[in-house]
This record gives C-alpha cells, structure tokens and sequence, in this order.
C-alpha cells in the first residue's frame, strides 16, 4: 500500500484518472501483473520518441554539413579551374613568344 499511496500523493491533481483507472481494473477483473506490459510498451513508445526525435536533429545537423562541405568542394573546384585557366594562358603566352623569335 506504501507505494500506491505515495503515487497518488504525488498526483493529486490526476486523481480522477487513477480512479477511472482502479474501476476499470476492478470490472474486468484484471491483474496487476498484466498492467506491466502495456506500461512497459508505453514506456518504449516514449523512448523511441526521444530516439526519434535525436535522430531527427542528427539527420538536420548533417544535412547542413553536406551543404558546408558541398560549398567548400565547388570552391576548391572553381579555384582549381582559374589556376588551370592561368596556367594554359602563360603556357601559350609563352609558346607563342618563343616561336616570334
């Protein structure tokens, strides 16, 4: 009774839900044994929920550094281009003036 009465203490504003809950137990004449598992399923719903939402907030944080990396990659890419660009200009610059002389 210790426990019980401790956790309608704790939850004196739901008493009516605890009452609902005892009456229904009380007419189908169920056992409280039988109460844990659907308060264990209820439990891992609430867990898997947290996960999910974790999981959420991962997927969001490395979409953003797929975006990051994909900006610094068309970077290095556009950079490497204007360097190759430069280089061909001086290789002609410099073929073309050999060949004047």
């Amino acid at each position: 009774m210790g426990l019980a009465s401790r956790v309608l203490m704790e939850n004196k504003k739901n008493l009516g839900a605890y009452l609902g809950l005892f009456d229904f137990v009380n007419e189908n004449k169920i056992k409280v044994k039988d109460l844990h598992h659907p308060v264990d399923l209820a439990n891992n719903i609430n867990n898997l929920k947290q996960e999910k939402v974790q999981l959420e907030y991962d997927l969001d944080t490395l979409m953003d550094e797929k975006k990051w990396y994909e900006k610094e990659l068309d970077e290095i890419k556009r950079k490497y281009l204007q360097n190759s660009l430069k280089t061909i200009c001086v290789f002609k610059y410099v073929s073309l003036s050999a060949t004047v002389v």
